[in-house]
Order: C-alpha cells, then sequence, then structure tokens
C-alpha cells in the first residue's frame, strides 16, 4: 500500500508540473485598464471673458474636437474650463471631475468586440449648500477611441457647458 501511495504521489506530483509548466507558458499579462479623459468646453459666441476658470489648452483640445463641439452647440467659441482623467476599471464606478460642481460618475459594464467600452454614466450638479446633490441626466453608451461622448449640459452664464469624454488607450 505504502508503494503504490508513493507512484499515486509521485504521478500526481508529474502531472500537476506539466499542468503548471504548460499553462504558464500561456498567461499573458494582463493589459493595463484604458484611461478616460473628461473634458469641460464653455460654448459662447462671447469672448469667453466670463469664464475665469478657463485653463490652457496646450495639447490642442478644442481643435481637436473642434467638429464634435460644433455640432453640439452653434456658436462661435469653445473655452476649455476643466479636464480629468482616471483608469476605467471594470465594474468600477470612476469619478471624473472636470469641475467640482458638474462630476460624471461612469461605470464601467463590459468591453464589446471591437474594443469599446460600455459605460453607464451620470452627470450630476453639486449643489453649494449642502443639499442633495442632483442628477442632470444619466444614461449608457459605447465608447471607442474614435468615437467620443458628447454630452450638451446646462445653459451657464452667456454660453452653454459641452463634456467630452474620450478614450485615451
Amino acid at each position: 500500500m505504502n508503494l503504490f501511495r508513493r507512484h499515486l504521489s509521485a504521478a500526481a506530483t508529474a502531472m500537476l508540473a506539466a499542468f503548471l509548466v504548460g499553462s504558464t507558458a500561456t498567461l499573458r499579462a494582463a493589459a493595463p485598464p484604458p484611461t478616460l479623459t473628461a473634458l469641460l468646453f464653455y460654448a459662447t459666441d462671447g469672448d469667453g471673458a466670463d469664464a475665469p476658470e478657463r485653463i490652457a489648452d496646450s495639447a490642442g483640445e478644442a481643435k481637436r474636437h473642434d467638429a464634435v463641439l460644433r455640432q453640439a452647440a452653434k456658436v462661435k467659441n469653445f473655452h476649455l474650463i476643466g479636464k480629468h482623467s482616471a483608469a476605467a476599471q471594470a465594474r468600477f464606478s470612476i469619478w471624473l471631475k472636470p469641475s467640482p460642481q458638474f462630476p460624471l460618475q461612469l461605470e464601467h459594464t463590459g468591453t464589446t468586440e471591437d474594443g469599446g467600452l460600455s459605460l453607464y454614466w451620470i452627470l450630476w450638479q453639486k449643489e453649494p449648500l449642502p443639499i442633495k446633490d442632483r442628477e442632470l441626466v444619466k444614461s449608457t453608451t459605447v465608447l471607442t477611441t474614435k468615437t467620443p461622448l458628447v454630452i450638451v449640459g446646462p445653459k451657464w452664464r452667456s454660453g452653454r457647458l459641452i463634456f467630452v469624454v474620450r478614450k485615451d488607450s
């Protein structure tokens, strides 16, 4: 009986070693989660002087998204006033805060065959007083590197806010 156990143990060890060697050869490093970037634009016919929150657009974001911005709002000027990036973790909510007053909550719910991200999102408006924050709009979308999510936000000062969320990688 003892000899049987030794042979069984040696056979089991050999099978386990073969399995481990075979499985490590097929293991791949997990791809890093995609990065999402939220941009907040102030769309106005004026020069944007009433938006002191403007930030330098050194990366040319307004020019990069000019076509979708012009389709969203028929105005002359688009001023970048907020930008925030975060990694999209599957099944976890992430918060993109291009503005403290208008955070975006996104939940990565899956991946499409072409590499797009299936997202559930909510645009919130933070109240200045400790009153309950408001959901302005919520929906689902598929986000790819070629098609950003464009949200025409509320009227603000003498213009309108426009959010652009893009998948960077």
